[in-house]
């Protein structure tokens, strides 16, 4: 698939019609997760940039040991800077967001992310980054599909929330790829009883369907506490089915 990272405001929604076109196409090419090919690992970046963050990681598991049954969330910056206890005051959570990270990084440190955990719910977070570092969707989706059956490797019968790749103000020329990429990792979680698909992204969007500035620090990429305060209500009841009430 050929990419144009710059894209004139008049060629925006010509944009935005065709990805949804390509979109509905390429959903229904992968409803069937074993009718797709292998999938292939491309890393964007090396990994051992997030070396220290992961050494720390290992430091803060091997000091203070997760207690059984947390949500453990695993993702990106969206993660790393989430208040998770303020968002899941009820809930026993583990962050394990490293900010910039992208798939492939997740898979590499799988064993320091999720090794060290009995999780009753798994949250993930990537896709962002990969779109911007230049991945197409559809890789976006092989690398998915590795890191679900990395995460199931470690975790058989442990349920995934993949929340969706969001729109923000600062990557908005890339959301036509972000929506393909998200429509055909819905299907694979629709195919997959152990796993669902949450949409994280539409309340995100002002009504004429571009991301609200409202939702995002100044920087115009990250959630504010507004922002936040969206995710939270769409994924509080979906913690409740899978995790006990800390106490």
């Amino acid at each position: 698939m050929s990419r144009r990272r710059l894209i004139p405001k008049r060629a925006v929604l010509g944009r935005i019609v065709a990805a949804a076109g390509l979109a509905s196409i390429l959903l229904a090419g992968c409803t069937n997760p074993d009718a797709l090919p292998e999938p292939t690992l491309q890393p964007a970046a090396d990994p051992a940039r997030f070396s220290s963050e992961i050494a720390a990681f290992a430091r803060a598991d091997a000091k203070t040991p997760s207690p059984p049954n947390v949500a453990l969330f695993v993702g990106s910056s969206s993660i790393r800077m989430w208040p998770l206890e303020t968002s899941f005051p009820e809930t026993s959570v583990v962050n394990r967001g490293f900010g910039g990270s992208q798939f492939s990084d997740a898979i590499h440190y799988a064993d320091a992310l999720f090794g060290p955990h009995t999780p009753s719910v798994i949250v993930l977070y990537e896709g962002d980054n990969d779109i911007a570092a230049g991945l197409t969707p559809v890789q976006v989706r092989d690398h998915y599909r590795i890191m679900r059956e990395t995460i199931r490797a470690h975790h058989p019968a442990v349920p995934v929330l993949f929340l969706s790749i969001k729109p923000s103000p600062r990557r908005s020329e890339m959301w036509p790829d972000m929506q393909v990429a998200n429509n055909m990792i819905r299907a694979l979680c629709d195919a997959d009883p152990d796993t669902a698909y949450v949409d994280v992204a539409s309340v995100l969007l002002s009504a004429d369907g571009q991301p609200d500035p409202a939702l995002f620090l100044d920087d115009a990429l990250h959630l504010n506490d507004a922002g936040y305060a969206c995710w939270r209500d769409v994924l509080a009841p979906l913690l409740r089915r899978y995790t006990p009430t800390a106490d």
